[in-house]
């Protein structure tokens, strides 16, 4: 009877501080300010990442319901609410770097008839060549090109993986979205144009992000076994660790 109670009060002073603070009066209440939508961490969609955060300063941690920037922290003291706050900014600071430490190399699924089409290209938005069907994406084309644009920069990538067997690499199938642009790029595009953009956002690690959940994943199944079979590829595969990330 005695180690039941234990335990529950044990699992009780876990979840205290998991949930929405108790109706009391005397708790003070902060709200902290993440500015920008794009520079909220994706970790931070889920506020089980901030539970340790949670549980050590004995604060609650919600978020408000029609926005993904702020956040509410609630404590009986001042002491740990300050304590909390500066544990929360140092994890989305960290959050940040993780995330802008990683190099993308961004490769481009082009029409069949890709001479002269407009990509429009705006904030916000996925890019889309201008008048385009879903007939003149078809996978054979598709494939073609994502797999010799593939052949040419992955053997450099694999060599570094076996030099420096502590780097990963994760490739991921989905659509662009643009997050921020420089003012000077256009929102109508040529399709060299829009390589040359899109290549800016590869050095520079942000301002764009990949959209993985989809429904057709035709692509990308048929792209994976024309990689694994393409023989510049796998003569090098075997000694490196390459993530490869299907879209749902």
């Amino acid at each position: 009877m005695v180690d039941i109670q234990r335990q529950n009060a044990r699992y009780l002073s876990h979840i205290e501080y998991l949930g929405a603070p108790p109706p009391r009066q005397d708790l003070i209440q902060v709200r902290l300010v993440i500015p920008g939508d794009s520079l909220v961490p994706r970790a931070l969609s889920d506020l089980a990442v901030l539970d340790d955060v949670r549980r050590d300063n004995k604060v609650w941690i919600t978020r408000g319901e029609d926005s993904e920037t702020f956040l509410d922290v609630w404590s009986t003291n001042a002491g740990p609410l300050q304590a909390a706050l500066n544990t929360i900014n140092q994890k989305i600071h960290d959050m940040r770097l993780s995330k802008e430490s990683l190099t993308a190399l961004y490769f481009v699924q082009s029409p069949k008839d890709d001479q002269e089409v407009t990509v429009s290209f705006e904030t916000g938005k996925r890019p889309v060549v201008e008048g385009s069907s879903h007939s003149s994406y078809y996978p054979g084309h598709a494939v073609n090109g994502l797999v010799a644009q593939f052949t040419t920069a992955l053997p450099p990538s694999l060599k570094t993986l076996v030099a420096l067997p502590c780097l990963k690499m994760q490739i991921n199938f989905g659509h662009l979205n643009i997050l921020a642009k420089r003012k000077a790029v256009g929102n109508l595009l040529s399709l060299e144009e829009f390589k040359s953009a899109l290549g800016l956002y590869s050095s520079r690690g942000r301002g764009a992000t990949i959209q993985k959940e989809f429904s057709n994943i035709e692509i990308a199944d048929k792209f994976l076994s024309s990689i694994l079979q393409n023989n510049d590829i796998t003569q090098k595969k075997s000694c490196s660790s390459v993530a490869l990330s299907c879209p749902i």
